[in-house]
């Protein structure tokens, strides 16, 4: 049976995903990573760690601010972005500790105060 290890980095202030496996009968190893989020590394960490969540606690109240910030972080589309906007006002951002504490960091720099909530541990104030 094939065990793979998957991870997610920042790595220059962007999001970098791993994949890495060897097989126990032959030996053989491979390892793969690309910049930007992978579905297979999200969907395997959010099964085993569970999502984090952030929000925004405080900042700018201009929410043009903000969804620029967000088309420029995440690429998205006008629709994603003002999706997005309303989610981290609201209820909050579901996603990989990870990918959300490189959002946080794009946030914070530009003068939002945020909150990550991650698996098993309380409300962590990250402003």
């Amino acid at each position: 049976m094939m065990r793979c290890a998957v991870r997610e980095a920042i790595v220059e202030d962007r999001l970098r995903s791993e994949i890495e496996s060897r097989c126990p009968a032959c030996g053989n190893a491979w390892a793969a990573c690309s910049d930007g989020p992978d579905d297979y590394v999200r969907a395997a960490l959010l099964a085993t760690h569970g999502p984090s969540r952030l929000w925004v606690a405080d900042g700018p109240a201009d929410d043009a601010c903000l969804l620029g910030l967000l088309r420029r972080h995440e690429s998205a589309a006008l629709f994603e972005a003002k999706s997005t906007v309303a989610e981290i006002r609201t209820t909050g951002r579901i996603g990989t500790s990870v990918e959300l504490e490189l959002l946080a960091r794009t946030l914070r720099a530009a003068g939002y105060a945020v909150v990550l909530e991650t698996p098993g541990d309380q409300a962590d104030d990250t402003a």
